[in-house]
């Protein structure tokens, strides 16, 4: 009797325990994807191409003819006196390459991001300009045209570009990061004109002479852009962030002062204005 009902209990058990062999196994549950966040402080490297603008009120005057320097203007009998003409450069305009360095740091607040970034880039963002001028004199004792020729040759140079800006960012998709940046900048410029003074006689003479001046100015003045950021995260504490940005800087209200070695200085006011389309790359760590 024992034994039947022991066997009678085993049959029973027997669909029980396939019904629970095919019953699905509730799978362990997956770690969560590290959030990504544009929070945190970066470093990094940027390159790219600028152009610019040097608008100036630069005009190297002409000086009165002289065939034996003796302190006095020739008139060639007219009694008007003879002169090199005054010459002059309005603008310059530049363009070249321009690489360096940035760093800041950010917080992201919902969709919004703000921060604060510098930057500091050598360039060669270069531009040159050349104007003439020439008086003519008619010589009643000999029948002839005297020819007066002043020409100006300029050079401008943006060797230096850096900035300290604030930044308004906006997270379409957690891997994207459009923004908008402005604040103060700083621009080095070196500046170099050289002036010639020739003359042609009726009767086959001629002269020559000039001189260059040089110099190199410090501006300040704004900046102002807009870029687009693109992160790779390498885990929850890093990313690699890849970038474009365009940069307006513009200085107004400059004096800039050239001269050689001392001996004659020229002084003019302008202003600078420069373009850039920078490539970035840099590595973000994270605060969250």
């Amino acid at each position: 009797m024992k034994s039947k009902l022991l066997l009678a209990v085993a049959l029973f058990a027997l669909p029980m325990a396939a019904s629970a062999a095919d019953l699905p196994v509730k799978a362990p549950p997956i770690a969560p994807m590290p959030v990504s966040d544009w929070s945190g402080i970066y470093v990094g490297g940027e390159a790219g191409y600028g152009w610019g603008k040097q608008t100036t009120d630069y005009t190297d005057p002409g000086f009165c003819f002289e065939f034996e320097r003796d302190g006095d203007c020739r008139t060639f009998g007219s009694g008007d006196p003879v002169f090199f003409p005054d010459a002059s450069i309005d603008s310059i305009k530049q363009k070249g390459w321009l690489a360096g360095a940035f760093f800041g740091a950010q917080k992201q607040m919902g969709s919004w991001v703000l921060g604060i970034e510098a930057n500091m880039d050598a360039a060669d963002i270069k531009g040159s300009a050349l104007t003439s001028a020439t008086n003519t004199y008619l010589v009643p004792f000999d029948s002839g045209v005297f020819l007066l020729n002043h020409t100006l040759a300029a050079t401008s140079t943006v060797d230096m570009l850096g900035s300290v800006r604030g930044k308004v960012g906006f997270v379409p998709a957690p891997a994207w990061m459009l923004y908008g940046t402005g604040g103060l900048a700083f621009a080095h410029v070196k500046n170099s004109a050289t002036d010639t003074f020739s003359f042609l006689a009726p009767w086959g003479g001629t002269g020559t002479s000039g001189g260059t001046v040089s110099g190199a100015t410090s501006l300040f003045g704004w900046v102002a852009g807009a870029g687009v950021d693109y992160k790779v995260m390498q885990n929850a504490n890093s990313s690699w962030v890849f970038g474009v940005e365009y940069l307006h800087y513009q200085f107004n209200s400059n004096t800039f002062t050239l001269s050689d070695n001392g001996f004659n200085t020229v002084t003019f006011n302008g202003k600078q204005s420069v373009d850039t389309v920078m490539g970035r790359i840099s590595y973000l760590f994270a605060i969250h």
